[in-house]
């Protein structure tokens, strides 16, 4: 099988540009249309005997993750020099929310079930003030004590603990069977699975944490920050923590990566699948040429309809079907 380089010096060459002295906007615009031609591959739709035809790549099948749940931490919150520690209360602690906000009188300091408010006197406090003011405090012990005003910590808000979050492979594409526990013949919750929760629900139950740690029973998946800079991912957070790290099962469905302009790097699939993919390429091609029905396109039918049989030798359909979970085949109560 070629890799992808060769795939795009042969695709270059097809296209009348020497790949000997392409660009580099050049060879960046026919990766582009590989790129294209490779998605229309993972889809797995193709024509054969006049009709439209469906497959799933063997590649493309769930699989396995193992994941590791971190343990219950407790952070330690800083704003300024400001630090918020929370005070044991139970196992593993206690759960403290801790509001600053700018005032117009006196500095004061309140504190209610699991919420400590400070609201600093008009005009500001310095650290060693707000400090101070905090020293009877029984949900947090306070330290700091530089000059620094503490204006600027006026609407900040602070939440113990932080949720652990699990970051999901970077090939994440869908969720087909949820968090169980790795097995242990010790261990009575083995195999089980925990059920899984929206985001906002999960934002309500690490709220109301009374910091106990145990196996989790619920879970949730969840968009990472974004970032311009890096593709976007998913994670997933379980709630209540469990005491020490804890390993667990999923079945995901993975995305492979896209084409590169690399000598190391390989499109996935059967021998030929190479030839299919820059063979929908020129077949693009030609449509945008204006033939929707030419030498290209048949030729790319022909294709698809070979590695497609190649592939479902490699995985039968019926073993396909028997290894799916409710989930994939629609079963689902």
């Amino acid at each position: 099988m070629d890799s992808w380089q060769t795939i795009l010096n042969n695709y270059l060459d097809w296209n009348n540009k020497d790949h000997t002295t392409a660009t580099s906007t050049e060879r960046a615009t026919a990766l582009a249309e590989l790129a294209g031609a490779f998605k229309k591959y993972l889809r797995g739709v193709y024509a054969e005997e006049g009709r439209r035809m469906f497959h799933v790549w063997s590649f493309l099948h769930p699989t396995s993750v193992a994941l590791t749940l971190a343990a219950a931490a407790h952070a330690t919150l800083t704003s300024q020099d400001i630090v918020f520690t929370a005070v044991d209360g139970e196992s593993a602690g206690e759960d403290v929310t801790v509001a600053i906000a700018a005032g117009t009188g006196s500095l004061t300091v309140a504190e209610s079930d699991d919420a400590i408010t400070i609201t600093l006197a008009s005009g500001g406090n310095t650290t060693a003030q707000v400090v101070a003011a905090c020293s009877a405090l029984t949900k947090a012990t306070v330290t700091g004590g530089s000059a620094t005003a503490a204006t600027a910590l006026a609407a900040t808000h602070l939440a113990l603990p932080k949720p652990q979050a699990t970051a999901l492979p970077s090939d994440f594409a869908g969720i087909i069977e949820g968090i169980r526990f790795a097995r242990d013949a010790q261990d009575s919750k083995s195999g089980r699975r925990i059920v899984r929760i929206s985001p906002k629900e999960m934002d309500d139950k690490w709220t109301d944490w009374d910091g106990s740690a145990d196996y989790p029973r619920w879970w949730c998946l969840r968009p990472k920050a974004l970032s311009a800079a890096a593709k976007s991912g998913y994670e997933i957070v379980a709630f209540p923590p469990p005491e020490s790290a804890l390993s667990v099962y999923l079945r995901i469905k993975s995305q492979p990566a896209d084409p590169v302009d690399s000598a190391s790097a390989y499109p996935p699939g059967v021998e030929g699948c190479d030839e299919l993919i820059m063979q929908l390429a020129k077949d693009d091609k030609e449509r945008q040429a204006g033939q929707v029905q030419g030498p290209e396109k048949r030729e790319s039918d022909e294709l698809f309809g070979d590695c497609v049989r190649m592939d479902m030798e490699l995985y039968p359909v019926e073993y396909e079907q028997n290894s799916m979970a409710d989930e994939e085949t629609g079963c689902a109560p």
